[in-house]
């Protein structure tokens, strides 16, 4: 978190606290533009000049909540990649994304609008250094699987710039109304496939071969069943 200046007591940490507190409720409530130094002063039940020891204007403020929104989502997807079992790119790039989903679905609370020029512009950076680390962390689980090759700067950039623009997606999705949204998931899907044949060490691979005599029936003349391959 950055903030003016680090809380070194309990007491002071305590105040840091509050503020951040205080401005995801109001965050929640009112318009940003509406909410300055004092409301949230206000509502921690502390005086302007304790929040301004710790942070130098609003933007500030608000970008520490947003810090810690990023935080909760980086957990939440440490803990999914942890847990993951899947076996191919595609596998644990769709399980990232339904909890992406999971998440903003029971906390929507972590998805903040922002309109003020300045503030968006932070909050790209944010999301700029939220997707570098979360690419470097799906790059390297990919890489401990064995799913994708040697991990270098260029893999996590791309990886970064993918995430960027299925982030995006993911937010359209959880804007849109129940009518659109079915529509606009399948669209998300879609995206995270192609993403993911990207990355495939060996490109995309063709359906095995039937053998010889009759389509889809097997040498002895039972039907073929196909397997969905596991991811």
């Amino acid at each position: 978190m950055s903030v003016r200046r680090q809380p070194q007591q309990d007491r002071a940490a305590a105040t840091v606290a509050a503020v951040l507190r205080a401005a995801r409720s109001l965050v929640q409530e009112r318009d940003l533009a509406d909410i300055t130094v004092r409301t949230v002063a206000d509502r921690a039940g502390l005086s302007p000049a304790a929040v301004y020891r710790y942070f130098t204007d609003i933007e500030q403020v608000v970008a520490g909540v947003l810090r810690e929104h990023a935080a909760v989502a980086e957990e939440a997807v440490a803990s999914a990649l942890a847990a993951s079992r899947h076996r191919s790119v595609e596998g644990v790039f769709r399980h990232v994304v339904a909890t992406y989903l999971a998440l903003y679905d029971e906390r929507p609370e972590l998805t903040v609008e922002l309109r003020p020029a300045s503030l968006a512009n932070r909050h790209r950076e944010l999301e700029a250094s939220s997707d570098r680390r979360l690419a470097t962390s799906l790059g390297e689980h990919l890489a401990r699987r064995g799913l994708i090759g040697e991990l270098d700067a260029h893999t996590v950039e791309r990886l970064a710039a993918h995430w960027n623009a299925v982030g995006a997606m993911i937010g359209a999705v959880l804007r849109a109304d129940a009518g659109l949204r079915p529509a606009l998931e399948a669209d998300l899907y879609a995206m995270v496939t192609h993403a993911a044949r990207r990355f495939h060490p060996f490109g995309v691979r063709s359906p095995a071969r039937r053998p010889s005599g009759r389509p889809g029936l097997r040498a002895g003349g039972g039907a073929r069943g196909r397997r969905s391959p596991a991811v």
